[in-house]
């Protein structure tokens, strides 16, 4: 299947950072559709193999259509959630968020990787790479459900998760940022362009 052919539902959590996440993936040639993350669900989200969430100002919850499609998720879809999104996932499976003591706004970092996985967008990565962080929240490593696997984590905070039996992952960073090493080859790694 081409990439063109390829159906992705892009919700917009109102950050600016949606932008380019809407570039990188017009540059790859797929189909997007853009909705508000505070939309009410719709049936018609349900034929998108590709579900992507946008970071975020705030908190999850002030966005519920990534909750609702997370209910309604299809076998079929594949899920990644970023920054706002990787919290929405953590919380949606049972795991909290903690507010971190420092604002994490335009940092880089670096990031380590824990295990390689097949299903992962991270699957081509080093085991050490720098990412750009944009927030203030986390999930909380002493309450992430057994469902969950850490893939990565920066200085003892969770940066990457995914789900153990299906096609849902999250990353606390920004691979649409020019911070994040190669973050491109992620988001590509995610639609399985490489």
């Amino acid at each position: 299947m081409g990439l063109q052919n390829k159906n992705v539902l892009l919700v917009d959590n109102e950050d600016s950072f949606t932008y380019n996440l809407i570039q990188l993936l017009e540059n790859l040639n797929l189909n997007i559709d853009v909705v508000n993350g505070k939309k009410a669900f719709e049936e018609k989200f349900l034929q998108y193999t590709y579900l992507l969430f946008s970071p975020g100002p705030g908190i999850p919850s002030d966005f519920p259509l990534m909750f609702n499609l997370l209910e309604n998720y299809q076998e079929h879809q594949r899920i990644l959630g970023i920054c706002l999104g990787h919290q929405a996932i953590g919380e949606f499976f049972g795991g909290k968020l903690v507010k971190l003591d420092r604002v994490l706004h335009g940092i880089r970092s670096e990031c380590e990787l824990l295990k390689k996985n097949n299903r992962s967008c991270l699957r081509h990565i080093e085991n050490r790479f720098t990412v750009g962080h944009y927030h203030s929240w986390a999930i909380d490593a002493n309450f992430l459900p057994n469902s969950l696997e850490i893939t990565c984590l920066s200085e003892n905070t969770i940066m990457g998760i995914m789900h153990k039996e299906y096609q849902i992952e999250g990353l606390q960073f920004h691979p649409e940022s020019i911070m994040t090493e190669r973050g491109v080859e992620m988001i590509r790694s995610w639609i399985g362009a490489t």
